[in-house]
């Protein structure tokens, strides 16, 4: 547009996006809340389709605009304000947009620990840094491992690895409590590149968290620039420690196809196991110090373990098919 002019919809300025039709955060100007936003949500908002130039991001949130309908087409990721984007070559481009808040990363200058360090300048505390010029690396030989203390149990849902060019061609994400029960919730085999990892989609309370490195894809060590961790704060029960995830009736896997319920369950729990599994499915239950309570092999897709005679609190349930794994917290009332 050509109005020089500035009016801002919702001055107030409570939506963390703010939108200009011209360059330099003039013109009509439109502030957005959280939220996903379409061509048709966009425009009862005030935003006319292909007629953004500038905007407005305030710190702590992460905005993503389209160049089609319903979150489609090219898209341009801003984390800051940008006064004109025509120097993204994404000037009057802007169909639909997407506006979230950037999470916490709860291991952010956390307690951070490691098997071994190749010196001082190179330990575990420099891969919790949030600072791409430091890393940690370990020693020259397989089978490292670094972890982090995040100060209180939570239910973490994502770890971000950001390797240096020595990586883990094999690793393990496991979660703990205690710092001494370990549970794998991810595992990674065949990494052929020093790409960064988003792991996405565990679940599992953890107040430590760890990278186990297998097998160097490199002569060096192992090296992390950053590890990452995202999650929500645990609820607790009885004294103990559960996830949000935990906590809800019902917790399915999408991409697995994995179905465990009710939870918290109190006389019986049902599972149903991923329709891509064949064979026999291994099912343990364990305790919050990581003894095995309940053993069973199941034999259908779906099947009823019997858990009444559990004592009222959290327990991780590990399935194994022989090849994969799977692992779910379970509240037992």
């Amino acid at each position: 547009g050509s109005a020089t002019l500035t009016v801002v919809t919702n001055p107030s300025g409570t939506g963390p996006l703010t939108v200009f039709s011209d360059c330099n955060y003039t013109g009509n100007g439109v502030s957005l809340a959280v939220g996903n936003y379409t061509m048709a949500q966009l425009q009862a908002a005030g935003v006319a389709n292909d007629d953004i130039s500038s905007l407005q991001v305030q710190s702590g949130y992460t905005v993503t605009l389209y160049a089609d309908n319903n979150f489609a087409g090219s898209s341009l990721v801003k984390t800051a304000n940008d006064d004109c984007l025509v120097n993204d070559n994404f000037n009057d481009l802007t169909t639909s947009i997407r506006v979230a808040a950037i999470p916490s990363n709860l291991a952010y200058n956390k307690p951070a620990f490691a098997t071994t360090a190749e010196s001082a300048t190179y330990s575990a505390d420099k891969a919790v840094d949030m600072n791409t010029g430091t890393r940690w690396s370990s020693s020259y030989a397989n089978n490292q491992s670094i972890w982090v203390d995040l100060g209180a149990n939570y239910n973490v849902n994502r770890v971000r690895l950001v390797w240096e060019a020595a990586y883990a061609k094999d690793y393990q994400i496991q979660f703990s409590t205690n710092n001494t029960s370990w549970t794998t919730v991810r595992e990674f085999w065949g990494k052929t590149s020093a790409a960064t990892d988003d792991q996405t989609g565990l679940t599992g309370t953890a107040r430590y968290v760890k990278v186990y490195c297998i097998n160097r894809a490199t002569a060096y060590g192992f090296s992390l620039i950053e590890l990452e961790v995202y999650g929500s704060a645990a609820q607790s029960l009885a004294g103990r420690s559960i996830s949000a995830e935990a906590a809800q009736v019902g917790t399915t896997d999408g991409s697995s196809n994995l179905q465990v319920y009710p939870n918290p369950a109190k006389n019986q729990l049902t599972i149903r196991v991923p329709s891509d599994w064949t064979g026999n499915v291994k099912a343990m239950m364990l305790n919050s110090e990581g003894k095995q309570v309940l053993v069973k092999k199941l034999t259908n897709k779906q099947e009823v373990l019997n858990v009444s005679s559990l004592p009222a609190g959290i327990y991780t349930l590990q399935l194994n098919n022989g090849t994969s794994q799977l692992v779910r917290q379970v509240v037992v009332e």
